[in-house]
């Protein structure tokens, strides 16, 4: 993922809600600024780094932040 990339998540409660990638970092996994609430509406996505690690819960994280573009109801 790459900043501006756009994101399409569907809720269990049929509503479609549209994200923009706005950040992207990487960081010590005892950092939890990351997961602290904002106050805004924004989607969180945090994954082990690098990548290929064979160690789960290693000392760095990969943090995708995306913002809420908008929302609709979709029917499916």
């Amino acid at each position: 993922m790459r900043s501006g990339d756009r994101m399409v998540v569907h809720a269990a409660s049929w509503r479609v809600v549209h994200y923009v990638v706005t950040g992207i970092e990487v960081v010590r996994n005892k950092d939890v600024r990351v997961l602290l609430d904002t106050g805004d509406d924004r989607l969180t996505l945090v994954t082990c780094y690098p990548f290929d690690s064979v160690l789960p819960g290693g000392p760095l994280r990969y943090v995708v932040v995306a913002t809420r573009r908008d929302a609709a109801v979709a029917r499916i």
